[in-house]
């Protein structure tokens, strides 16, 4: 809700304690990282190792036999959201190292 608000600190504050207590949910870490990356415009570096974490978590749910299609279906798209976020984040760095 705080997302959809435009109340993107309180939406961050609300992804960290999210993350506190599921700290290996890729779409909480890809989301999270959402909201640095695109709407606080700061501590890219932790955006990118979040995106990163959230590729190797859901990886991680897709190796897991005991995980349902619904979470299996999740970890996809979580891998999807991450790697095309994490693609711009690095191309828009390396736009800013040539000005």
């Amino acid at each position: 809700l705080c997302r959809e608000t435009r109340a993107y600190e309180e939406s961050y504050r609300a992804y960290q304690k999210a993350l506190v207590k599921a700290p290996k949910d890729p779409r909480l870490l890809n989301d999270a990282a959402v909201i640095l990356q695109y709407h606080l415009f700061r501590d890219l570096p932790k955006a990118r190792k979040m995106y990163e974490e959230a590729i190797l978590q859901a990886k991680r749910v897709l190796r897991d036999r005991s995980s349902s299609e619904a979470e299996k279906k999740e970890a996809r798209q979580a891998i999807s959201d991450a790697t095309g976020n994490l693609k711009l984040l690095k191309k828009a760095k390396g736009k800013q190292g040539r000005k």
